[in-house]
This record gives structure tokens, C-alpha cells and sequence, in this order.
């Protein structure tokens, strides 16, 4: 499932979809942070309720509309034992239904300057994709193969191609942030690349997926690249993989 952006949106989508008795992944922007912890934390006790009564497991990765707090264990945030919620982290890999599925979430948000002055701010400066080939040689030495990747943001070669510029409304941002100082448009550049090299890190050493799913960009697109099959899923989009 592509971007919600709140927990109430999902729980819509799903009721919508008539979703049961499946494993869901969502690819991140899951909404987690937008509002007190204590309310979050109670969303998501009312969630895992509704999805066990759905015989739905979840499967989630932090976007950049998610506080990193809830997936990153070292700021302390002793969650609850979920029965139907599983917050993955980053550069874990997990079998489902047999396929062996590699988690990598974050990315940056181009509207960070406006959330960081909100109060309480809903900018977190560690939300940005965690680029690391040393984390990533360290899971993919535990698996034979891995079948699908999952990530919020995307590689520069897959839509939208980096090579393509920056929409209108991503270059405004841009050009706000250039007035303070700020290479905006360096960074977003810098973190496409990353996934670029994430990917030929993988080809290298022979594990090279059959699916790499994201979001992010709130738009469908579909394309091949090598042997892998990129899928980029719009806004609460649904799609099944068999």
C-alpha cells in the first residue's frame, strides 16, 4: 500500500478494499508523529485490534512523514508488543510467504523548512533515507536471495528519473531553501543516488531482487530495469503481488 499519511486514511482504505486474511506491507508515510505520543500510540492499539479482526499482518516502514522515534530503538521508545503491526527497521529482512524481503525506509521532505517551524515540529532531522552498504553487506550475507525490496523513496534511474528535473512544486521548495543557504536540490539529488548505488551494491554481490516496491512520489509507474520490476505506488494505491 502506497502513502497515507495518517493512521485514520488507512484504516479507510483498507475497510474500502475489503482487505482479509493477508500480509500488508505499507511503504511508509504512515503518519506516525503528526500528533501526541499518547494519541499515536492509542491509534495504534485501536489499529492492531482492527487488524487482527481482519486477519491482517502489517508490515510498516518509516517515510518522511513518519517520526524516526518509532522505529529507531535507541531513542528508547519502548513500544508495545503489537499482534498484528510489525514497524520494521531499517536494513532488516523478513520471510514472508516465503519470499525473502529486504526494509529500507526514509527520505527527505521537501516541505521540511515549514514543519520545523511548526510547534511541536513535525520535521525530524534523522527522517532522510540512512544510506549504508556496510548495513546492507551485513544483511545480505544472512540470505541466499532476496525477492522484494521495499523502500519509501526510489533509485534516480526509476520514474520519476532524476535526470528529469524537479516538478514545479518540488522546485519551489527548492528555491525557498536556496534563499537561506540550503542546497535542497543537492540533497535530493545526493539520496536518488544512494538508492542508485544500494542497487548495484546488490547486483555485486549477486542478489539481485525480482521486485523493488516504493512510494513517495504519490503516483503509480511500473518498469523493468536488469531483471528487477520497479513499482511505484500513488496514495493508499493497493497492489497485489502474487
Amino acid at each position: 500500500m502506497g502513502d497515507s499519511h495518517s493512521v485514520g486514511s488507512f484504516k479507510e482504505a483498507v475497510k474500502k478494499s475489503q482487505l482479509e486474511n493477508i500480509n500488508l506491507i505499507h511503504v511508509g508515510d504512515f503518519g506516525l508523529g503528526f500528533n501526541a505520543l499518547w494519541y499515536d500510540l492509542q491509534q495504534l492499539e485501536k489499529l492492531d485490534e482492527f487488524l487482527g479482526n481482519k486477519g491482517i499482518n502489517l508490515y510498516v516502514i518509516r517515510g518522511n512523514h513518519d517520526n524516526p522515534i518509532f522505529w529507531n530503538r535507541r531513542y528508547g521508545l519502548n513500544l508495545p508488543k503489537y499482534s498484528n503491526i510489525n514497524l520494521i527497521d531499517d536494513y532488516t529482512i523478513r520471510k514472508i510467504e516465503d519470499r525473502n524481503i529486504l526494509f529500507m525506509g526514509g527520505a527527505i521532505s521537501i516541505d521540511r523548512l515549514i514543519r520545523s517551524r511548526e510547534f511541536p515540529p513535525t520535521w525530524w532531522i534523522d527522517e532522510k533515507f540512512d544510506f549504508s552498504t556496510t548495513k546492507l553487506s551485513t544483511v545480505l550475507s544472512k540470505v541466499n536471495k532476496v525477492d522484494i525490496v521495499i523502500t519509501h523513496t526510489a533509485p534516480g534511474f526509476a520514474l520519476p528519473y532524476l535526470k528529469s528535473g524537479f516538478p514545479q512544486l518540488v522546485q519551489q521548495f527548492i528555491d525557498l531553501e536556496d534563499q537561506l543557504g540550503i542546497d535542497l536540490e543537492s540533497e535530493l539529488h545526493q539520496e536518488r543516488v544512494q538508492l542508485n548505488d544500494i542497487y548495484t551494491h546488490m547486483i555485486h554481490n549477486k542478489k539481485v531482487p525480482d521486485l523493488w516496491v516504493y512510494g513517495h512520489f504519490h503516483r503509480h509507474s511500473e518498469e523493468v530495469h536488469d531483471k528487477t520490476k520497479f513499482v511505484g505506488l500513488g496514495i493508499n494505491e493497493i497492489v497485489q503481488f502474487n
